[in-house]
């Protein structure tokens, strides 16, 4: 939404990420296309669904997937989340508190922020943890949803939490774990996952 356009190193990052996780010849991350702002203090999953389906024009065809993020101009409706997968290819950033988390001393930079949520959600996309792609170990974190439960992988549920993202952040871009790599692997003969 007008005001919290993607950083370009985070688009960037998040090719990257996609280009390491797919078995794909290719991946193209589209600019990014501005919408009116809603001008909503808070937002439900509802009126994210709602406003995807006011503005989204790329879909998955038989021989591509098309994923689509929308970066709001307020929060969730619970407060302290960064961001959010919903549908099967779609997620929502909420803005501000991209800003309120990359502000001040200290603070990890907007960019790393939007990578971490971007590339966090995004595996929420892919079917990880226990999303619709089988854990090859048990690894999910069952009190907080379809999260890692270690807590140094790219997948635990603190990643998208505002609270708890400037707590656990070290300096450097959290990656997925041996056991959410292993969910993305295809059984041996099946070639059907990403």
């Amino acid at each position: 939404m007008q005001g919290y356009e993607p950083t370009q190193e985070g688009l960037n990052n998040l090719e990257t990420f996609l280009s390491n996780r797919l078995n794909k010849t290719s991946i193209t991350i589209m600019g990014p296309e501005e919408i009116p702002a809603a001008g909503q203090s808070s937002y439900t999953a509802s009126d994210v669904r709602d406003l995807e389906r006011e503005h989204r024009s790329q879909f998955s065809s038989e021989n591509q997937i098309a994923a689509y993020f929308i970066i709001m101009d307020g929060e969730y409706s619970d407060a302290d989340v960064l961001g959010i997968a919903h549908f099967n290819t779609s997620m929502a950033l909420f803005g501000p508190k991209f800003d309120e988390v990359s502000s001040g001393i200290g603070s990890p930079s907007k960019e790393d922020v939007e990578t971490i949520v971007l590339q966090h959600e995004f595996g929420h996309n892919l079917g990880l943890v226990n999303n619709g792609v089988d854990m090859q170990t048990n690894h999910q974190d069952t009190e907080n949803g379809r999260h890692c439960d270690n807590d140094e992988c790219l997948m635990y549920y603190a990643f998208r939490n505002a609270d708890l993202f400037g707590n656990i952040f070290g300096g450097t871009i959290p990656e997925l774990d041996e056991n959410c790599i292993a969910d993305l692997q295809p059984p041996v003969g099946n070639s059907r996952y990403v």
